[in-house]
């Protein structure tokens, strides 16, 4: 008993002197609440999916301090699992995971020949890239068709 008791009077000593009592203060400020129960969060590239009961969200995270949502949409179920596609989403010529404006006008530099041609802005599916390409991905990054 007294030799438990010496080794717990030494661990004491032992831990007191490595200061692990003595956490830094760490400074939380909490910048923005998205509500609901979130089931499912993935992180590629620039953006977050999240899976929020039955909306789906993306955010744009490659400013941290000015994160901002992107997207969001519901199919009615609830999203219990996200996972981001290996495969390069067709029309998205800038490779930022997302279809916007940016990407039709990089279609349209294409179909005038100022840049070279990229598969991925063939959506038309029709061997070439015209400004009917752009126009669909234009549509696509509004919401109004999926390609």
């Amino acid at each position: 008993m007294t030799r438990l008791l010496v080794v717990a009077a030494a661990l004491v000593v032992v831990l007191a002197a490595a200061g692990v009592g003595d956490a830094d203060e760490v400074n939380v400020t909490l910048k923005g609440h998205f509500g609901g129960t979130t089931y499912a969060v993935v992180a590629s590239g620039s953006y977050t999916y999240v899976g929020q009961g039955q909306d789906f969200a993306v955010l744009d995270i490659s400013d941290p301090v000015a994160s901002a949502e992107v997207g969001r949409g519901s199919n009615g179920l609830v999203i219990l699992h996200v996972a981001p596609s290996d495969t390069p989403q067709k029309g998205d010529l800038n490779s930022d995971d997302i279809l916007t404006p940016t990407d039709a006008a990089i279609a349209l530099q294409i179909a005038v020949g100022s840049r070279p041609f990229d598969d991925a802005a063939d959506v038309s599916g029709d061997g070439s890239v015209t400004s009917l390409d752009a126009l669909m991905i234009l549509q696509a990054a509004s919401g109004t068709i999926n390609i």
